[in-house]
């Protein structure tokens, strides 16, 4: 388990500093874009789909992150209120439904990433886009089955 834990913790900091570097990204590239197309008046043509492919990744990538520490919106006030058992089918249930969403999220992504189609400047095919969906998919599966395991084997320990 602890082995199972070192891996999952190692992809938990991997997102996030993807999601850092990401930023940094971003942000270079639309200080560039307006220096380019301000004070050049020059602009840059690619920026803002670059932008818009790091920004889906960033955003997708760290949702399955968000799920994982707990971030995603939920009825606390009302949960508070019950007991620590029905509190845990609740979570289980909840964690039921994101790894279906995920299963979701991933056939659609495939789907759609096989369509024809490119990116008008960077010529990207679109696929890269929606293979950010499979990732997020696939690390929303691998997050919430860690939370149900921990959740039931907690049950166990008593």
């Amino acid at each position: 388990m602890r082995a199972i834990r070192k891996i999952l913790d190692w992809l938990d900091h991997s997102v996030k500093w993807f999601g850092t570097a990401a930023l940094f990204t971003m942000l270079l590239i639309a200080i560039l874009d307006l220096f380019f197309r301000d004070i050049l008046l020059k602009p840059i043509s690619w920026s803002l789909e670059l932008l818009l492919v790091i920004m889906l990744w960033l955003t997708m990538t760290n949702s399955a992150v968000g799920v994982r520490d707990n971030l995603h919106i939920r009825v606390e006030f009302f949960i508070a209120t019950m007991p620590r058992f029905a509190k845990d089918l609740i979570s289980l249930f909840t964690d039921a439904l994101i790894i279906y969403y995920a299963l979701v999220t991933v056939r659609g992504n495939l789907f759609m990433a096989k369509l024809p189609g490119r990116m008008s400047i960077l010529r990207l095919h679109y696929g890269w886009m929606y293979y950010s969906g499979v990732v997020c998919g696939f690390l929303l599966i691998v997050f919430s089955v860690e939370k149900a395991t921990k959740t039931i084997l907690r049950w166990f320990k008593k």
